[in-house]
């Protein structure tokens, strides 16, 4: 009986320890780490980067082929003229969307190499150089010259 009783109270300490430990972990808001990562990028990149305006869902989908029912939040920084590369996406993607998602990242890469190859060869180098990070169902794809920066927000960000 005093076996039985000691069984009891060991499993119902295990389960409220684990119960608390997964309730100390808070989840992210995707919105707010989209946000964060966004906001710190352009505070501190401010004076390097050319003017840039925000994609909105319809210019998103037309411009990169994203739908905006993959993605949870996002912000689309894209440049107001024609004659700079920097391009910024980070995104929270959906469950079961994130393939389709880097698709068509790749699919945006691929445009701008075209694009850009017979154009302004200092452009053209950071598309080359634009790189894609996937951390816990968040994206990012930048072309900057920032790179570092923007790729050590990100991970900060995700963590």
């Amino acid at each position: 009986m005093m076996k039985r009783l000691i069984a009891a109270v060991i499993a119902l300490v295990l389960i409220f320890s684990l119960t608390a430990c997964q309730s100390a972990v808070p989840k992210k808001d995707p919105a707010e780490v989209v946000a964060s990562v966004e906001k710190e990028f352009m505070e501190a990149n401010a004076d390097k980067l050319p003017a840039l305006m925000d994609l909105d869902g319809e210019t998103l989908e037309a411009m990169y082929g994203i739908k905006p029912d993959w993605v949870n939040a996002y912000v689309c920084k894209f440049p107001m003229m024609n004659v700079h590369a920097t391009e910024i996406f980070i995104a929270s993607v959906k469950d079961g969307c994130m393939e389709d998602v880097k698709k068509a990242i790749e699919a945006r890469k691929e445009a701008l190499d075209a694009t850009w190859s017979m154009y302004l060869p200092a452009q053209y180098e950071l598309v080359q150089k634009s790189e894609t990070l996937e951390k816990d169902g968040f994206i990012l794809f930048a072309v900057t010259e920032q790179m570092d920066s923007i790729k050590a927000i990100f991970e900060k960000a995700t963590k």
